[in-house]
């Protein structure tokens, strides 16, 4: 699957982090006008938001959350951009953008492709592409190995942050903006393009200072990587073969057997892989109706694609290893 770049005509504009900012393939464009970057950040949960008719609801708290899917990258193209919670984007800091991690949040990313991790700060709202669930800065991918290959299967872990406790931040201090304004160096501003309208906002409160609730941080921003890839140079989905992952198109998952047996079925009309598997969840013993595995990313990308399609529209990939 590849994603190709629109016109400004194309462009659909929404609202985000009270700054206007444009859907476009991976990622939300910020406007040229838009307000300068904070050069602490901001402590943020945010309101339910809706991008390409599909309604994200954020977390109050990071505690517990482990998820397994798929990462993308984003680079030079949003460098100097402000992020969802007011820093400017830098693409050698240690960053990633999450839809619905309470803001900031450390997190552990881990490729399961090649056993390697790195820890970032998690400052910004996406990916908005059906199939992943964390966009990294170019720094984070370069140490995951997945620049070139543009994608990666993940291990995505919450460790720390404000909200990394039961019921979320309970106000007093936190010793983050300290401890991440010194790790973050500022992003050089850089002209960008959009459209305005739109008006689904996130709130933002600022980042109080102090020493509690200390937590681990991501590493100082990379000063030796070489130049990331021109746009149009870059690649987008990962073809090579998956060796250590298992990588499936998931319809749905259901507590009646009789239900999750006539998706089954719905399913085996396209794909001649669809079957049910038992898993528990919350306590309760569920049936999920999903195909493959797939043989690479961009082959479950298609198959994706392929899925929602055929009209499973709550279609997603799920990754196993």
């Amino acid at each position: 699957m590849s994603y190709l770049r629109l016109s400004l005509a194309a462009l659909v504009p929404v609202l985000l982090s009270g700054c206007a900012q444009v859907y476009v393939g991976n990622h939300l464009l910020k406007k040229a006008d838009s307000a300068e970057c904070a050069a602490e950040g901001y402590l943020k949960v945010g309101n339910p938001y809706i991008v390409d008719g599909v309604r994200y609801v954020p977390m109050n708290e990071s505690l517990g959350y482990s998820e397994k899917g798929i990462a993308s990258w984003y680079g030079q193209d949003f460098h100097g951009k402000v992020s969802a919670n007011g820093e400017c984007y830098n693409m050698y800091a240690f960053t990633a953008a999450h839809k619905s991690l309470p803001l900031p949040t450390i997190a552990r990313v881990t490729n399961l492709e090649n056993g390697k991790s790195v820890v970032v700060k998690v400052n910004d709202r996406g990916p908005f592409v059906r199939g992943r669930i964390i966009d990294l800065s170019y720094a984070a991918a370069q140490s995951l190995d997945m620049v070139r290959f543009g994608t990666a299967p993940v291990l995505v872990e919450a460790i720390g942050g404000p909200h990394h406790q039961r019921g979320g931040y309970k106000g007093g201090y936190f010793n983050a903006a300290e401890d991440m304004k010194k790790n973050d160096i500022r992003a050089e501003r850089l002209a960008s393009v959009g459209v305005g309208g739109g008006a689904e906002e996130e709130s933002l409160a600022p980042l109080p200072k102090g020493d509690q609730h200390r937590s681990v941080q991501p590493p100082k921003p990379a000063v030796s990587l070489p130049k990331p890839p021109e746009y149009e140079d870059r690649v987008f989905t990962d073809t090579k073969p998956l060796k250590k992952t298992f990588v499936y198109v998931q319809i749905g998952a259901y507590s009646s057997e009789a239900n999750a047996t006539e998706q089954m079925k719905k399913l085996a009309e396209t794909f001649d892989t669809a079957a049910l598997s038992q898993f528990e969840a919350g306590g309760k013993q569920l049936l999920r109706v999903r195909a493959g595995p797939f043989h690479s990313v961009a082959d479950a990308d298609a198959a994706l694609q392929k899925a929602i399609s055929a009209g499973f529209t709550e279609a997603q990939l799920k990754v196993d290893d």
